[in-house]
């Protein structure tokens, strides 16, 4: 159910900010790299997923032409996830990073 994508972005983030500082660059560059891949996990997929179920809608309505079925394939309709699975991943990443951080130093 998490996303594994926001969970390691955001772990990534939480690392870098704890041992390099909070106001390094290093912290800053993987702080965008985590808002672009959770941005893209949540809006641009969520987006995409639904132009291939309105695609597939299309094709699919079009039924007296099997022509269409046989040349254009069935399109993914769940590329993305929804904003609680990314929430809850970056919940795990940033507490298994804070876990680990303080256990091993």
């Amino acid at each position: 159910m998490p996303s594994g994508h926001a969970a390691t972005v955001s772990s990534l983030a939480t690392i870098v900010g704890l041992i390099e500082g909070w106001h390094s660059p290093l912290f800053a560059i993987s702080f965008i790299v985590a808002f672009l891949t959770i941005r893209d996990a949540v809006g641009i997929r969520m987006y995409l997923g639904e132009h291939g179920k309105t695609l597939n809608r299309l094709v699919q309505d079009l039924d007296e032409d099997k022509m269409l079925d046989q040349k254009y394939p069935h399109l993914l309709e769940r590329i993305g996830h929804t904003p609680l699975q990314v929430t809850v991943g970056a919940i795990f990443g940033i507490l298994i990073s804070l876990v680990g951080f303080y256990i091993w130093s």
